[in-house]
């Protein structure tokens, strides 16, 4: 029964559609407006009043008359509306006159009128239809992918096709909800709303709502940046070809257009407002349109004439997630006391004190709760089908206050249930599962769902389900499937634990594990290492019976997991390694999955000995692998490889030892080889050279000394000398341990060899240096040391064997070879040295002319240092100086060294040797000199003094 409010609207129309038809129309409602409203409240007695009072020459009228006509379904105006549709007519008025015929039409004009209509369509199109599948599938997604100016123009028409054929009406919504909304486009997105809301088609509807809603206006103002220059928007747009559609305008018309359509309709009291409220909340997911929520803060200052000064004022204003879908917060909030819309604000607004996140007390808050109340299906919909949190909340919400929606569940709406995202609709399923089956065990199917669903309590409920009726349910295959195919790795470990409890039959487990592999599943890591152990420890029997082809048919995925699980199923079905191609083993030691190369070792494993030796080249190629699980593995095809055929040894020794001498290709390659060797091929190296070991033990690798040690240790070579001194420079500390402990122990061969073992402290490490300083201070006497030694010492590089070197030439000095000291540490270019031989000099070369004579270079390098050796310095020139005055050919010697330096001195040194030489001029004037002495008149003074000049 209609509300009687409606009635007299009804009443009111009518009256003025009579009116109209005898010219007496109302002065502020205009005729098209109200044949629209006939057609909105669903008048069907309006229809020949309709007829009559269309207007051909009046577009906007016709346009009205056809919508209205369209919508009343009567199919008394289908004479009126073909023959509309055979004169000459805009496009949106013969789109809209198609759609209207259908929706008067009978079932068997309907299928004649589509079929007609998909003939006019292009023939690749057509084809595409009939053809299906993934054919038409790409086809409709290239529609609205790939924009051409031609394709948009018979999406109306498409759309139209599309009312009778399920499947490409499933496309084209799909495609609607993704559509650019831009020129070329939005001409037919119009059409497509106003034909959706004609023939209420709330799933088009809804879809379009949200994409107009959610995407941004084309232009706003009078002129538009396009391709790089400011253009004029009106005369853009008369062009046929125009780039520019969808004004901010448009779109604020559309979010009005759809919020008032709404308002009708709830005003009306329709059936169909939660039909079209439910597809347009259906039409939002979270996962692609939540958006957080967001504050502004709008700061003014306003002057304080008290204080003199400004006052701060902050307004927040805080807007919660989908605060600018007007649409989704006019259905959900349209009564509610936290949200706000006001006047010009195209965005809700939260009410103060209430901010996002904030709790409150659940009310009802959506407009029009009693139409809502009304429509049980339409909310099992929003639990059923519903992405978004919000949408879920509010109909959990409000079947919870309506107990008798309950009688309205059915057993495949409690499954929708706990699939849906939504927690609070779960827990809600959960509790009407408790409730319907107190007294019996739900369906295989809703016990699936239970056990995949989030709520822990539902989980366990239906394991204790399974439990009460284990062999049911440890055969039932669509339960089995279900679990295998889940994601959660937590319902795989239940299963697996259940399958080991009760094992399924060999008849069920062959069902599953075909089905299972071929239905595909998800190439994701975690998940196939989950399900894997769940096939190899509860499907035992069924991997030995699978079909190999079918497992060849995984290996050809391109994912690396499926290879990898493939692979597997290949080592546990025991499929024979001669059946399986050698690339395909290739391809799966090179797959980035960790099993899929495991699987490939344990392939090769299988293989019997002959064909191991044919492999031999293939297994070496592994132990070099640039992967380390790979070359590990490779490890035990080895130990089988020595087992049938040991002489292989010395090769692999031949192949293995020279990767160890060069840097490694890749990290840990070293390590490896050197565990290979070390563990399954030491026993061919007990003979090698003195040679071969200290190459390895001198190595710049850390592995090819370790290797080398380890022969070392177990070596009875007797090493020179040298050759230990040259152990001693490893970089692995056990190889200069060995050569301490052999130093320790054989003091007499090290007093019988000093010339070379002395060389020990000129090592680079520190710990050999002072062991072998400590080692000669304690082990080495007096009659040990020989000049030659101590020089060899002064001559090392390092620092702290010089002084090691001074060291003993002064604890063991012997008079006798003090001249060879000097002379031979005179040479040394280290100025430190150069001063502990300068202490030498007053004891050899002082009254001794030779001596100056061998010592002269020496004395030139020593002096001619600059900024350094000050002290030896100095004891050269006072001996020098000294010297040059006792005897003429000493002069003549010192003349020459004095001469040269004076040239080259700092004025502090110049001065001294110009001194020494003035000296020298008046004790030996015929010796030769750089200075000129010459008398200078002084004026002050009756006295002349001597100048010099150089």
């Amino acid at each position: 029964m209609r509300p009687k409010n409606n009635d007299q609207r009804h009443k009111t129309i009518l009256k003025l559609l009579k009116a109209a038809l005898n010219d007496d129309e109302h002065e502020s409602w205009p005729l098209s407006r109200i044949i629209w409203r006939a057609g909105e409240t669903g008048i069907t007695e309006a229809t020949p009043l309709i007829i009559k009072l269309a207007d051909k020459k009046d577009p906007l009228q016709l346009y009205s008359c056809v919508w209205a006509l369209g919508r009343l379904g009567d199919p008394a105006a289908l004479p009126f509306l073909k023959e509309i549709h055979q004169q000459p007519q805009p496009s949106h008025i013969i789109s809209l006159t198609e759609a209207a015929i259908l929706n008067v039409s009978d079932e068997a004009a309907l299928s004649s009128e589509i079929k007609r209509l998909q003939q006019t369509l292009p023939a690749s199109l057509q084809q595409a239809i009939q053809t299906g599948g993934s054919f038409l599938e790409t086809f409709i997604s290239d529609l609205f992918t790939k924009f051409n100016q031609g394709s948009a123009t018979f999406l109306v028409t498409l759309y139209l096709v599309s009312i009778k054929q399920d499947t490409l009406r499933s496309l084209l919504l799909k495609g609607l909800a993704g559509i650019p909304v831009k020129a070329g486009y939005f001409k037919a997105i119009r059409q497509i709303f106003k034909i959706s809301e004609m023939l209420n088609d709330t799933a088009a509807y809804g879809i379009l709502t949200k994409r107009l809603e959610e995407n941004r206006a084309g232009y706003s103002s009078s002129y538009q940046y396009l391709d790089g220059k400011w253009v004029d928007v009106a005369a853009e747009l008369k062009k046929e070809d125009s780039r520019l559609a969808f004004s901010q305008k448009t779109k604020a018309y559309f979010a009005r257009r759809v919020v008032r359509t709404l308002r009708r309709m709830g005003t009306l009291a329709s059936p169909m407002y939660t039909k079209y409220a439910t597809d347009i909340l259906l039409s939002f997911d979270d996962k692609r349109d939540f958006v957080q929520p967001e504050k502004f803060v709008k700061t003014s200052y306003v002057y304080n004439s008290q204080t003199g000064g400004y006052s701060t004022f902050e307004k927040v204003t805080w807007y919660d997630s989908y605060a600018s879908f007007g649409s989704l917060y006019y259905i959900l909030y349209g009564q509610s006391s936290r949200y706000i819309l006001k006047p010009k604000r195209t965005r809700w607004e939260c009410v103060p004190p209430y901010t996002p996140g904030a709790t409150f007390d659940p009310m009802r808050e959506e407009a029009f709760a009693t139409l809502w109340n009304k429509a049980p299906e339409d909310i099992i919909r929003l639990l059923s089908k519903s992405c978004c949190e919000r949408v879920s909340q509010f109909a959990c919400f409000v079947f919870r206050n309506n107990a008798a929606f309950k009688t309205h569940i059915t057993e495949t709406h409690l499954i929708e249930f706990l699939k849906n995202p939504s927690l609070q609709v779960q827990l809600l399923a959960f509790e009407l599962v408790r409730d319907f089956f107190e007294t019996k065990t739900p369906s295989s199917a809703l016990i699936a769902a239970l056990l995949l669903s989030q709520p822990e309590d539902a989980r366990l409920y239906a394991q204790q389900c399974i439990d009460k009726e284990p062999l049911r349910f440890c055969n039932d295959t669509e339960l089995l499937l279900i679990l295998l195919q889940n994601h959660d790795p937590a319902s795989h470990q239940w299963l697996q634990q259940f399958l080991l409890r009760h094992k399924a039959q060999a008849s069920t487990q062959k069902e599953v594990l075909n089905r299972f592999l071929l239905s595909g599943f998800p190439a994701d890591e975690k998940y196939i290492r989950s399900v894997t152990d769940v096939i190899e420890t509860c499907f035992a029997e069924a991997i030995h019976e699978l079909d190999p082809a079918l497992i060849f048919t995984l290996l050809k995925s391109q994912d690396v997991y499926i290879q990898g699980f493939a692979g597997r199923l290949l080592v546990l079905r025991r499929v024979s390694p001669g059946l399986v191609p050698d690339q395909i083993i290739f391809s799966l030691l090179e797959s980035e999955s960790k099993m899929a190369r495991k699987a490939a070792i344990d392939l090769l494993n299988l293989v019997d000995d002959k064909a191991l030796l044919e492999k031999q080249s293939l297994i070496l190629s592994l132990c070099l692998s640039p992967l380390q699980d790979v070359r590990q593995a490779a490890q035990s095809l080895i130990d089988r490889l020595l087992i049938i055929e040991p002489e292989a040894g010395p090769g692999l020794i031949n192949l293995f030892i020279p990767v160890l001498t060069v840097k490694e290709k890749y990290e840990g390659l070293h390590q490896d080889i050197l565990g290979l060797i070390s563990n399954k091929l030491i026993t061919y190296l007990k003979h090698s050279s003195t040679k071969q070991i200290l190459s390895l033990c001198t190595s710049r690798y850390l592995a090819s000394q370790e290797l080398g040690n380890m022969l070392l240790l177990q070596s009875n070579h007797t090493f020179s000398i040298r050759e230990l001194n040259q152990l001693a420079g490893s970089a692995l500390m056990r190889n200069r341990d060995f050569v301490k402990q052999y130093y320790s122990n054989n003091i007499q061969r090290i007093r019988e060899e000093k010339k070379e073992t002395i060389m020990l402290v000129d090592n680079g490490w520190g710990d050999v240096r002072q062991f072998g300083f400590e080692y000669f201070r304690k082990h080495f006497s007096e009659q040990d040391w020989q000049p030659e030694l101590f020089i060899a010492l002064c001559d090392s590089i390092h620092e702290e064997v010089q002084a090691f070197g001074r060291e003993m030439i002064t604890r063991w000095f012997e008079k006798d070879n003090g001249f060879d000291y000097l002379l031979r540490l005179s040479q040394h270019p280290d100025s430190r040295m150069q001063l502990f031989a300068s202490g030498f000099l007053d004891r050899y070369a002082r009254n001794n002319h030779e001596m100056l004579k061998k010592l002269s270079d020496f004395l030139i390098l020593l002096l001619s240092q600059v900024n350094k050796g000050r002290i030896a310095k100095t004891r050269a020139v006072r001996l020098l100086s000294e010297e040059a005055l006792k005897q003429e050919e000493n002069a003549a010697l010192i003349a020459i060294i004095f001469n040269r330096m004076s040239a080259t001195a700092s004025v502090q040194d110049k001065a001294l040797y110009i001194e020494a030489m003035l000296r020298m001029a008046k004790v030996f004037p015929g010796v030769q000199l750089l200075l000129q002495i010459h008398d200078t008149p002084v004026y002050s003074s009756k006295r002349h003094n001597h100048a010099v000049q150089l």
